[in-house]
């Protein structure tokens, strides 16, 4: 059954640019219609963790490491998995990286699932070893 929009008085659909939450660009419109107490949509919105064509394609180029807290952050964002929330960093490493970063029990699981969700401490202490186009390795805070 689809869904509809009740418009809002004063801003028409009201609608908000959206935004990817890995990488910031706008990547779609999303109609809010009528708000609570009428309210004009903010400008810009980030609607879930679903990344835009462009991360999607840079996330193909390798394994893809995603830094998570277990704690929820101050913005109320909402959990990507069960207790783990998201920062906005992630890295994209090689199949080499992977070999060389981690322990056979968990390379493989990382491997099968061309990615993982890991402490941010630890992305970061990865990330600052990565130096730009080595063995197609990036990461992005």
């Amino acid at each position: 059954m689809p869904k509809s929009i009740k418009m809002s008085p004063k801003h028409g659909l009201n609608p908000a640019m959206t935004k990817c939450f890995w990488c910031g660009k706008e990547d779609g419109i999303a109609l809010m219609g009528r708000l609570p107490h009428d309210e004009k949509a903010p400008d810009t919105i980030i609607a879930g963790y679903a990344p835009c064509k462009e991360c999607q394609e840079h996330r193909k180029e390798g394994i893809t490491l995603i830094g998570v807290l277990t704690e929820q952050p101050a913005d109320g964002r909402p959990a990507i998995a069960e207790g783990l929330y998201p920062t906005g960093s992630w890295a994209v490493i090689s199949e080499h990286a992977v070999n060389r970063l981690f322990t056979p029990d968990v390379r493989k699981s990382i491997l099968d699932a061309k990615g993982a969700m890991i402490p941010e401490n630890i992305l970061k202490n990865i990330s600052s070893h990565i130096t730009p186009k080595e063995e197609g390795d990036t990461a992005h805070e």
